[in-house]
């Protein structure tokens, strides 16, 4: 500008200026999305509500659903194979339909930071757990929980891979144990037939012996 030892920005500037605001208009939009809508069916939250490890929100209905015809989306929800991989949430609603905390009564937004316990379900704010300095007992139910129980809905998108990643492989661990478990109870199964089979020759050749 004039002489008020302002300056004014260039076309490349304005420019760059508007390119790196848009992804994180994006990201805000998706964040209050996922705050509202169901991540699978698209469809509003609606009670009963579950959430995976990875902090994504459904409603119960769609996961049901989705998992009796099959019909879940390899790639994204690969790690969700029963019931079991979601917990059902303990939480309140607002009048417009967004999670509220029970404890702060604080809205979320999907950017403000909220957490759930995977033991119990309950569902918490970030301001409810550090004002009531939370550390390994639920602050609405008492009960005990792990650091790793305690899931953020707010994962980026990396962090979700990474744990998606983390789950996937513990599933296949899991499923060449219980492979092994079998396979083991099958040769036991086959050794005490031989076993049953090699005595009742015995006995057999014992009696015509008499």
């Amino acid at each position: 500008m004039g002489n008020d030892g302002g300056s004014i920005p260039k076309r490349c500037q304005l420019i760059k200026s508007f390119k790196n605001s848009k992804p994180k208009k994006n990201q805000n939009l998706i964040s209050y999305s996922r705050a509202k809508y169901c991540s699978l069916s698209k469809e509003k939250l609606k009670k009963p509500i579950v959430a995976d490890r990875l902090g994504q929100i459904f409603n119960k209905k769609s996961i049901i659903e989705n998992l009796i015809n099959k019909n879940l989306p390899n790639e994204t929800f690969r790690h969700l194979k029963s019931l079991k991989d979601v917990k059902e949430l303990k939480c309140e609603f607002s009048n417009d339909g967004k999670i509220k905390c029970k404890i702060s009564n604080i809205e979320f937004s999907g950017i403000n930071k909220f957490y759930f316990i995977w033991n119990c379900g309950d569902v918490l704010s970030l301001d409810a757990i550090k004002n009531l300095n939370m550390k390994n007992k639920c602050l609405l139910c008492g009960q005990e929980f792990k650091k790793e129980d305690l899931i953020s809905l707010n994962y980026s998108k990396e962090e979700k891979e990474k744990i998606k990643k983390k789950i996937l492989l513990e599933k296949k661990e899991k499923s060449l144990m219980l492979q092994l478990k079998r396979k083991r109870e099958e040769n036991k199964k086959n050794e005490n037939e031989i076993n049953d089979n090699n005595n009742e020759n015995t006995i057999i050749k014992k009696i015509k012996l008499i």
